[in-house]
């Protein structure tokens, strides 16, 4: 039997295809992200003293108590962390690829990582036009529309409470540990896999779907899912984890700071809005930009990685 990962490896040994190890690892990050739940459940009746369907319901209003919001954001990095950071991390080093195959450079790169972070900047004006609008999901019956639209605003509400004050804690949480937990799991982990039995191009496709589907929000599915295709072509090209990471730190980055400015006066809210579009000159730069720079980085790394291929 073919053998996808090294011998040495507990992966290599058990002889595991890498779809059975896609479908275990990401039904282990379910399995932890429906504990993490389980456990606020718990720790909300045992020190807010209301029950956890009370919770959820208060997470609804407009007037949040900040105890409330500090167990939300405890909820959401605990996800991070265990349901996707642990879980791709121990996924790696059982296929003995943390070292060998993840964390390619013992030094930071900091031309590639800038450079990655160069490219996810200037693409999100463009990648936005990719929202789902109302217009565009007529396939979905209005009541099932209704209710997709009631959920996306409650959790906009939720967020922009949040948002709105602790402009730091605000970037650590939504920033920098979704980015380095997330790309351990979706580009470290699960595109990784894919690319075993795939080629690489289905490897990207597959690998950021699923990195959408698992954010559970239609109108930014599209968007979630180009974006979550960049990051697997800078982390595959650049040959880098790090150049991954720090694209997906720039765009939360992006997002978490106009948000906060919109949401303390400094600019126009309508940048919150969830189907905001740039004006179409700058999403035509941001295009045309983000093309010279994709062609230049992969002109630049491509031999990096496949060597005289």
């Amino acid at each position: 039997m073919k053998s996808y990962y090294s011998e040495e490896s507990f992966f290599g040994k058990a002889k595991f295809h890498p779809l059975f190890i896609i479908i275990f690892g990401l039904s282990l990050s379910i399995t932890f992200i429906s504990a993490i739940d389980v456990f606020i459940a718990k720790l909300s009746y045992i020190v807010l003293d209301v029950s956890y369907e009370d919770y959820n319901n208060a997470l609804k209003g407009n007037n949040i108590p900040s105890a409330y919001l500090n167990y939300f954001l405890f909820r959401i990095t605990m996800i991070q962390i265990f349901g996707f950071g642990l879980t791709g991390w121990l996924l790696a080093v059982s296929a003995n690829q943390w070292k060998n195959e993840l964390l390619f450079e013992t030094k930071i790169p900091v031309k590639k990582i800038l450079w990655a972070g160069l490219i996810m900047l200037v693409a999100i004006p463009f990648y936005q036009i990719f929202m789902i609008t109302e217009d565009n999901i007529s396939v979905i019956s209005s009541e099932d529309l209704k209710q997709l639209r009631s959920i996306e605003e409650q959790t906009q509400n939720l967020l922009n409470q949040i948002m709105k004050s602790n402009l730091f804690l605000n970037i650590l949480v939504f920033a920098i540990i979704p980015a380095i937990c997330e790309e351990i799991f979706f580009r470290g982990f699960l595109f990784q896999n894919f690319k075993r039995f795939t080629s690489i191009y289905w490897a990207i496709i597959l690998s950021s779907l699923i990195f959408s589907l698992l954010h559970f929000q239609i109108y930014g599915f599209f968007v979630r899912w180009i974006m979550g295709a960049m990051l697997a072509f800078l982390f595959f090209f650049g040959k880098s984890i790090h150049a991954a990471i720090f694209a997906h730190f720039i765009n939360n980055f992006f997002t978490t700071f106009v948000t906060w400015l919109a949401l303390n006066g400094y600019i126009s809210q309508e940048i919150t809005d969830h189907h905001y579009q740039f004006h179409y000159l700058i999403v035509l730069f941001s295009f045309i930009l983000t093309a010279s720079l994709i062609y230049g980085y992969l002109k630049h790394y491509k031999n990096e990685q496949f060597g005289s291929e």
